[in-house]
């Protein structure tokens, strides 16, 4: 049963980040790319939330592995990586906390709005922090990852 759950899940995800991609207008040779993407980052979230207890562990993973694949994606496919990066972001993004504060808001709940607000505000830190950890990170990593991969300059007999 957990893997059929597991199955459903990812085939949900990539569905609705394809349709994300669809409702920004992506290139239509982005959008297995982009539904891949979030699938497979769905992964990272689900061992990190599993093993910790946590879901703010999971968030992070999450967008961590979004915004490595789509850095590569983007080189392979000559997509822009934003393309990529948006939608693939769907399954992370605080839309229910967002919901239920403009709700709290309206309704003139002050403990249920501040308590939705820092849930958002919390989900959205991780998210961005991770997003910059990694877009920071990556680029000292490839440039390292360059250096080591170039053969040496020895003379050859």
């Amino acid at each position: 049963m957990a893997i059929l759950d597991f199955l459903f899940k990812i085939t949900l995800i990539f569905g609705a980040s394809i349709g994300f991609a669809m409702t920004v207008q992506a290139p239509n040779r982005s959008l297995a790319i982009t539904g891949t993407i979030g699938a497979v980052s769905y992964i990272p979230n689900m061992i990190a939330s599993g093993l910790t207890h946590n879901v703010y562990y999971g968030i992070a993973c999450g967008v961590a592995s979004v915004t490595t694949l789509c850095y590569f994606a983007a080189r392979m496919y000559h997509i822009p990586a934003f393309i990529l990066l948006v939608p693939g972001l769907v399954p992370y993004f605080p839309g229910q906390k967002l919901y239920q504060m403009i709700w709290s808001l309206f309704q003139l709940d002050l403990s249920d709005f501040i308590t939705n607000t820092s849930g958002f505000v919390e989900t959205s830190v991780c998210i961005y922090g991770s997003m910059l950890t990694m877009n920071l990170a990556l680029p000292i990593i490839m440039q390292f990852y360059r250096r080591i991969k170039q053969p040496s300059k020895t003379k050859s007999l």
